[in-house]
């Protein structure tokens, strides 16, 4: 599957944006809640489908990050980092997730940690009381073709079909600072868990 670049956020929604947005129009209360939340993705994503969320991982490897990524972290250019693409499930795909984040000012063992643990980064972080901050959030309701056939069979969508997606910079400890893209199914929405 092919990589789906990070976003401009200038083209994204504020959270305030968004929810005027949805005075006016009805988006279902989980994916507001999914859209807008500080945190406990993976927690939320078992509450709505009342199942434990599992990792697929797509992609995990060590990178020179790219100019525009560096620019967008705030970082020197060509700096090595460490990029992820993965799927939470529970057991259909719910979530398509991508994270780059630098390796300077990782703890070898909690760059370890990401790299072995074949856990969410949420859960990662989490076990790790790390202390957490996100910050430039963007909320998106876009086209993303990429993904148009990997959700469940319920959710096989045309690659037109407009998917609810947010960006955002995740800053860990008070000094480390990553970008994490996160893209939602359709059957989120559906809270019949016999859905999921």
């Amino acid at each position: 599957m092919e990589e789906i670049p990070f976003l401009l956020e200038d083209e994204g929604l504020t959270v305030e944006a968004f929810l005027a947005l949805c005075r006016y129009r009805p988006i279902d209360p989980a994916l507001r809640l999914l859209l807008t939340s500080d945190g406990k993705t993976v927690q939320h994503l078992a509450a709505i489908g009342l199942a434990s969320v599992t990792i697929e991982v797509q992609s995990q490897k060590e990178c020179a990050l790219e100019d525009d990524m560096a620019d967008l972290l705030g970082i020197p250019r060509r700096e090595k980092g460490i990029a992820r693409t993965v799927f939470l499930k529970n057991p259909n795909r719910l979530l398509y997730a991508r994270s780059v984040f630098p390796l300077s000012g990782y703890s070898p063992n909690f760059y370890e940690e990401i790299w072995l643990a074949q856990q969410p980064l949420g859960t990662v972080i989490h076990d790790a009381r790390i202390p957490t901050f996100r910050d430039r959030v963007a909320i998106y309701h876009r086209p993303f073709p990429e993904l148009a056939g990997v959700w469940s069979p319920s959710a096989i969508l045309s690659p037109e079909t407009r998917l609810w997606a947010r960006q955002y910079h995740l800053t860990l400890a008070g000094e480390v600072t990553g970008v994490v893209m996160e893209i939602f199914s359709p059957d989120i929405s559906r809270f019949d868990r016999n859905q999921f």
